[in-house]
């Protein structure tokens, strides 16, 4: 009996040990603190900020960089922010304790920590500018859906450029902010630059549109040589509009494969091999087929006939007449412009493409607002002198007989009914696009992202025409 006393007293003893040393039980002062330090809202109430003319809910969270966009007319003067974070969290904005009714100088702050109750600091970045608020908003809620780094945008009405902004990081490394004037690759936007160009030394009685520029009689006959049947017959006006025959099936000569016959080749080789070795699938000006090869060769074209390299000839002949200073052949990284986005995404190899080779096709930087700048030289307006006599420029936008495409330019589109002529661009890490409404609204839009998916590409087109929609 008393042993069986004795083993109830020991599990009475284990049992009340256990159940102190549980972690249920009341716990030490540090221990009940909390750990949670997330910002949950960055808002501006009009009740707060005399002058404001309503709330402004608008700030997006992006991992952990804060976009917020305060209206144009608020000027320099300080805002007091309305902040919710974690429970018996607290804020720090530039090292120093912000407590409400505050007033911030928001567009000069760039740090912002949330301190949680037990000391640990979450860190986030401020990205405060002016500017309109609706437009930005719908760019920062596209940049968070695709994980965009940076965006340029510029809208031009009535040919005046009615707005022009950047968003992000343009080199993320060093926290270089993108702003109206940071350039971008533009890809296949460069097409209409090379387009414009041909059509100048057109109007000049240089070239033809129709001269054919292969063979014995071509404008590239010392270049190339012997050169006969079909492949003889292509045009300039074939190369413009994507008609000479040949298809980047099953590969494109710009962006070959690893190994492939063009794989390190300069553009005259990749040319050359053509010429020796790839048949047309049809006769020239039957069939559509989006070929980047034909602009390079235009290209080369613009240099042997205006006896200019092809950016020279760009910068004395189309841009400066424009008012355009910044477009440029880019570059790879070392080569950088100090006011060019950074190109960098897990997988992806953008600095592996020659933008020298590329140049005619798809090689050039530009700002989104020099874009609309240019626009607005090729658009049919009164207040700014266009560049090209209407009869170019019917002829530029007028779609061949056999697609949609004019010469560099979609024509139309299915969706869009107010775009008379537009173009998109893609390449590792770039992602354009850029139209020209027939209601006097023209834009730009570009990025350094580009997953290679059609929901982005979708969604760029939507959101460009979403924007100009804004300032009808």
């Amino acid at each position: 009996m008393h042993f069986f006393h004795l083993k109830i007293l020991t599990l009475a003893l284990m049992i009340l040990f256990v159940g102190c040393s549980s972690s249920d039980g009341p716990a030490g002062p540090e221990e009940s603190k909390s750990k949670e330090n997330l910002l949950l809202e960055l808002s501006l109430k009009a009740a707060d900020n005399p002058g404001l003319s309503e709330d402004y809910v608008n700030s997006v969270l992006i991992g952990q960089v804060v976009y917020l966009t305060v209206p144009e007319s608020w000027g320099d003067k300080k805002l007091v922010p309305t902040l919710k974070v974690s429970d018996k969290a607290s804020v720090r904005i530039d090292g120093v304790m912000v407590e409400a009714n505050d007033a911030v100088d928001l567009m000069k702050a760039q740090k912002l920590d949330v301190i949680a109750e037990d000391g640990t600091i979450r860190n986030y970045e401020l990205l405060v500018r002016k500017g309109n608020v609706k437009v930005d908003g719908k760019v920062y809620d596209f940049m968070k859906t695709f994980h965009v780094p940076a965006v340029g945008l510029a809208i031009s009405k009535d040919e005046e450029i009615v707005y022009a902004a950047g968003y992000g990081f343009a080199v993320p490394a060093t926290r270089q902010r993108a702003d109206e004037r940071t350039l971008f690759r533009i890809a296949s936007l460069s097409k209409q630059h090379t387009a414009i160009a041909v059509m100048q030394l057109a109007e000049q009685g240089k070239l033809s549109l129709d001269a054919p520029v292969f063979g014995k009689d071509g404008i590239l006959s010392e270049e190339f040589g012997v050169v006969e049947g079909a492949k003889a017959a292509v045009t300039v006006r074939h190369l413009l509009q994507h008609t000479s025959g040949w298809t980047s099936s099953p590969e494109d000569p710009m962006f070959p494969n690893a190994g492939s016959p063009y794989d390190g080749k300069s553009l005259k080789e990749r040319v050359r091999y053509v010429l020796d070795n790839v048949k047309q699938e049809s006769s020239p000006g039957t069939l559509f087929s989006y070929y980047n090869l034909g602009y390079g060769i235009l290209g080369m074209v613009i240099e042997k006939v205006s006896g200019m390299d092809y950016e020279s000839y760009l910068k004395e002949h189309v841009y400066k007449p424009a008012g355009i200073a910044d477009i440029h052949v880019g570059g790879d990284k070392a080569h950088r412009r100090e006011n060019e986005v950074v190109y960098e995404a897990t997988g992806y190899a953008p600095y592996d493409n020659d933008m020298e080779m590329l140049k005619a096709a798809g090689g050039l930087v530009a700002s989104a607002r020099e874009l609309m700048m240019l626009a607005n030289c090729v658009d049919y307006g009164q207040k700014v002198p266009d560049i090209l006599t209407k009869a170019s420029l019917d002829e530029m936008y007028t779609p061949s007989s056999v697609a949609n495409y004019g010469l560099g330019w979609y024509i139309g589109h299915s969706v869009f009914k107010d775009w008379a002529s537009f173009h998109s661009g893609a390449l590792a890490c770039t992602g354009t696009i850029w139209s020209r409404g027939n209601n006097g609204i023209h834009g730009a839009l570009l990025t350094n992202c580009q997953p290679f998916s059609s929901d982005y590409d979708t969604a760029l087109f939507v959101l460009l025409h979403d924007l100009e929609k804004m300032f009808e």
